[in-house]
Order: structure tokens, then C-alpha cells, then sequence
């Protein structure tokens, strides 16, 4: 991984590659959060695949210069991890959804959250 992005406006997946070559969507990440968790957490390998869903920007940041800036501590780590288990709770509530839901309804969920802004502009 050789950078982390910040949707501005963009909105991506986040998705595994099944045994059967099918890809599972794990995550939504908008305007409240960062492509390359990975980065922040450990060894900056990435376990899961993003694409763009919504195109938009985002900005750029290169690992070396994002990890200097976690690592002089304050607002930027701690409101990283908020967001870390914000998105395991959303990737937990993904899961369940996957599995119980018809894909209709959640097709529906996703369109109305968009439309009205949803999940991208709620604090975390």
C-alpha cells in the first residue's frame, strides 16, 4: 500500500473475492472515513480490495507521510480509531444485512442513504 485516500465526495466499496470468484461488499466508505485502515493499524498489507462506487474526489496521502502524522498522536489517532470501530460495527451490520435481507431491499437502503446524504455525513 503506497497510499490512503479521503473520499470528499467520492463513495467506495469496500470487497473480498469469494472462494467461487464472487465479490462480497464489506463496506461503504464515503465523506466519514478513510480507504487504507490497513495503514493505521498494522503493516500497511491490505486484506480486502476498494473500488470507486461513486465517482468524486478524495484526497491523497502518501503511507510515509500519514503514518508521521498518526504517530505525533492527538485528534488525528484518536478520531482514527472512533472511526475504526465505527466501520466494524457497519461491516458487522453489512454481514447480517448480506445474509438476511433480499438484495432488492438492499439495493433500496443504499439508493434512499445516498440520495439523502446517509452514512457520509454523520459524525463519528
Amino acid at each position: 500500500m503506497q497510499h490512503v485516500f479521503f473520499p470528499r465526495g467520492a463513495v467506495a466499496s469496500v470487497v473480498v473475492a469469494m472462494d467461487d470468484g464472487r465479490m462480497v461488499e464489506g463496506a461503504t466508505i464515503g465523506l466519514e472515513g478513510m480507504l487504507g485502515l490497513a495503514a493505521f493499524l498494522g503493516d500497511g498489507i491490505a486484506t480486502d480490495d476498494a473500488f470507486c462506487q461513486v465517482p468524486g474526489a478524495a484526497a491523497r496521502m502518501k503511507v510515509p507521510s500519514f503514518r508521521a502524522a498518526v504517530e505525533q498522536g492527538g485528534r488525528l489517532r484518536d478520531v482514527l480509531q472512533r472511526y475504526t470501530l465505527a466501520l466494524m460495527g457497519q461491516m458487522t451490520r453489512t454481514a447480517g444485512c448480506n445474509r438476511v435481507h433480499p438484495v432488492e431491499e438492499r439495493l433500496a437502503h443504499w439508493v434512499s442513504g445516498r440520495r439523502a446524504g446517509g452514512a457520509q455525513r454523520r459524525p463519528i
